[in-house]
């Protein structure tokens, strides 16, 4: 039977599989095909738009599709603007001021014309104010849409005035790099970001992502910023955290014991430290602040904690991403390791956690080069599984602890995932694994164990 003359059900059905797994190449060829085709696929190929940035004349030429036709425009749902189509990162810094330039007044003018969009994302990109005052008056408008910026060297008039234009259910403001003039503060989210019935921008979010920029300045203040203003529907907090940096620890501990009431599901990143080495194994022969056992292993006694069952009482999940090290690295599979630490760490937080916890998920975070030999000659060996069991055992609630690899390719690409990224450990890697902690642990915990390997 002709392809043309399949029943239309039959053609949504390919169309939405296709969809499904970001076929987006065969689902423009298919609607090449005929006229029956392209009415099916259209709405597949526009409902999540990737437009790379290659300058203003690529978004002039977006821009030139949306505007004349109201009926293309609607059925986008999801924007990304992306400078680099392939996600491609610099170690330095400086090359981000290389990236494309887009105007945060051009990324308004353009969710102004798509009136079904549910998010927006940029990554890879140089946005930058420079407004008058004039310009910003235009845009005072506010919209409901989810805003994500990942990667980004932006301003701070630009920032502002981008959290300050969206009234959506998420924010995620992860790896930006701050271009304030002259090394002077930060002064975003400094006009109020008030809608104009007075109510605030955040009032409506449900889903808040806070990473760590790429230059110092910007760590603390941007989490102290959003600390000022009021989250009353906050459930899903996502939050890097430095665990070298006292202040920067201080604070995450802070936003939680202020923001975390209504938080249901927690993600808590600690493998994106700065300066760990030799600035780690201080902390641990410094009489003034000794290391802690307490029943968790190896942790600074500097670094503090939070009760999570007093700033998060609601909590029904969480998720920690940790390093795994290998034995030829540096402080490798040793107690004092920075990887070992941070698992003590995590473990000491789960302890605190309230009765409604049910849910555990750990991203582990091994190197792409990771072998499914190297199991036993890693971090996952020194960790302390019978700490783990003593603490899980207090869970009643508990039903699962989840395991899986953090895949790093898949979080740069996947915007809407947050900090999530979830990929598959090496099938022997988790054998080897799960044959380990369950020597470690009773078979009442052991049960609550699953690994996220490929099928």
């Amino acid at each position: 039977m002709p392809a043309s003359r399949l029943p239309p059900e039959l053609l949504l059905e390919i169309a939405r599989k296709l969809f499904a797994i970001a076929d987006t190449s065969s689902l423009k060829t298919l609607s090449l095909v005929s006229s029956e085709w392209l009415s099916v696929a259209r709405p597949f190929i526009f409902r999540d738009l990737r437009v790379q940035l290659g300058g203003m004349k690529s978004l002039d030429a977006l821009t030139a599709i949306v505007r004349p036709s109201p009926a293309l425009s609607s059925l986008i749902s999801t924007l990304c603007l992306v400078g680099d189509i392939n996600g491609r990162e610099s170690s330095d810094p400086q090359t981000r001021y290389l990236y494309p330039f887009v105007s945060p007044l051009d990324i308004l003018a353009l969710v102004a014309m798509i009136p079904r969009i549910s998010s927006i994302s940029v990554q890879l990109c140089r946005v930058e104010g420079g407004m008058i005052e004039s310009n910003l008056r235009r845009f005072q408008g506010v919209y409901n849409c989810s805003l994500f910026l990942f990667q980004v060297s932006i301003d701070d008039i630009a920032l502002d005035m981008l959290t300050g234009s969206f009234r959506g259910e998420a924010l995620s403001l992860t790896k930006l790099h701050f271009l304030s003039p002259n090394n002077q503060p930060l002064n975003f989210l400094s006009s109020g970001n008030h809608t104009s019935d007075g109510s605030s921008i955040f009032s409506s979010l449900r889903h808040l992502c806070v990473g760590l920029s790429t230059n110092f300045r910007g760590r603390i203040p941007i989490i102290l910023a959003i600390k000022s203003k009021s989250l009353p529907e906050l459930q899903m907090l996502e939050l890097a955290c430095d665990l070298a940096h006292n202040r920067h620890l201080h604070t995450m501990n802070g936003f939680l014991n202020d923001k975390g009431r209504p938080v249901e599901v927690l993600l808590l990143d600690y493998t994106i430290t700065m300066g760990w080495g030799d600035y780690i194994s201080d902390y641990l022969v410094d009489e003034v602040n000794p290391p802690s056992y307490d029943g968790f292993g190896l942790i600074p006694e500097s670094w503090g904690t939070v009760s999570l069952k007093e700033c998060c009482p609601s909590l029904r999940s969480i998720t920690f991403f940790l390093s795994v090290l290998m034995e030829s690295e540096s402080y490798g599979a040793t107690e004092k390791s920075p990887a070992v630490l941070q698992w003590n760490y995590a473990l000491r937080l789960i302890a605190s956690a309230p009765l409604t916890l049910s849910s555990i998920k750990i991203g582990i975070y091994l190197d792409e080069d990771t072998s499914a030999e190297d199991m036993m000659g890693c971090t996952i060996s020194v960790v302390e599984w019978e700490n783990w069991d003593n603490v899980l055992r207090q869970l009643l609630g508990l039903r699962e602890v989840v395991f899986f690899r953090v895949d790093q390719a898949k979080r740069r690409r996947e915007l809407h995932l947050g900090m999530e990224g979830l990929g598959h450990i090496p099938e022997k890697f988790a054998r080897d694994m799960s044959e380990w902690i369950k020597e470690r642990m009773a078979v009442e915990r052991v049960v609550l164990l699953r690994y996220v390997v490929e099928d």
